[in-house]
């Protein structure tokens, strides 16, 4: 199980988790700065996604699968590493509760509202009609959703939304903040990111506010997946994970983690919570017994 640099909280996430009965302990906030552009083929663009994510320290889980088709290098074979129908296996902690903000390209930001990301299973294609475009209520169900955003290709207006450029595939809600990948499935080269999101990663919504359709926006809440890319589109500018909708487009993912601590009190903290739990416990064990004398 990957090392947790930062002090966990003890509490309960009641809106955002179907484990809302019980405790659980919460990481701390975790920055996710997305700066996307145009994978090679589409019309031109920069945006940036700001994302604040939690996650279940007491969770932590795998998925496996093959690697997705890159559009571009169909043709590719089979036994390439990273290509098409690798297998592979992530693991990481379940993400909770995901907000913050996006930036368009003409430099316009929209509300990321505070939620549990969309069920694992969910998915952004550019190809529909898959699914709707979006809601005007915040969804917590699992669909496939399709992309609204014209892109394109260059020098044809005719095709609005391509196959997706960048592949991807489901969603599993799972973060590591070590890499999540086993070196061994894929044959990472050493200068290779491992993956903090897997090739599915996570979906979550963009609230366009309630003058969305006089802004041309067909819904006020619109899907967005951020997830890792497959190896085979590895390029040295470190864009190796990917963000939909349009046309799914390329990233560099930054990290900003709470202010570092020392290892000594992490230690001495998560040990002090245990010891905490243990000493209560003990408490009501004696009081219980005192109670039948």
């Amino acid at each position: 199980m990957p090392k947790i640099l930062a002090i966990a909280t003890l509490t309960g996430i009641a809106a955002l988790s179907p484990q809302a009965t019980m405790a659980l302990t919460i990481s701390p906030e975790v920055k996710l700065k997305l700066e996307r552009t145009n994978p090679p083929g589409a019309i031109t663009f920069t945006d940036e996604l700001e994302l604040y994510i939690t996650y279940d320290l007491d969770s932590f889980g795998s998925t496996s699968g093959l690697t997705p088709a890159p559009r571009s290098v169909l043709e590719q074979p089979l036994d390439q590493p990273g290509g098409l129908g690798r297998p592979y296996t992530f693991q990481g902690y379940n993400i909770l509760s995901v907000k913050g903000s996006y930036t368009n390209p003409d430099g316009e930001k929209y509300d990321v509202p505070h939620q549990a990301p969309a069920p694992s299973g969910s998915s952004v294609t550019n190809s529909p009609p898959s699914g709707p475009p979006g809601t005007d209520t915040l969804p917590t169900d699992t669909t496939l959703w399709s992309a609204f955003w014209p892109l394109g290709q260059l020098g044809d207006t005719s095709n609005k939304f391509p196959p997706d450029l960048t592949a991807h595939g489901l969603t599993d809600n799972l973060y590591n903040p070590d890499g999540g990948f086993t070196p061994g499935d894929l044959g990472f080269p050493d200068e290779r990111d491992n993956g903090l999101l897997s090739y599915g990663g996570l979906l979550f919504f963009v609230d366009y506010g309630k003058l969305h359709a006089a802004e041309g926006y067909p819904n006020r809440y619109l899907p967005y997946q951020v997830f890792f890319k497959s190896l085979l589109e590895n390029i040295p500018d470190g864009e190796d994970y990917g963000g939909c909708p349009g046309d799914c487009g390329n990233a560099k993912l930054t990290v900003q983690t709470p202010g570092p601590l020392p290892l000594l009190g992490i230690g001495a903290a998560f040990g002090f919570s245990r010891n905490l739990r243990k000493r209560v416990k003990t408490s009501k064990s004696h009081e219980v017994m005192s109670a039948l004398d």
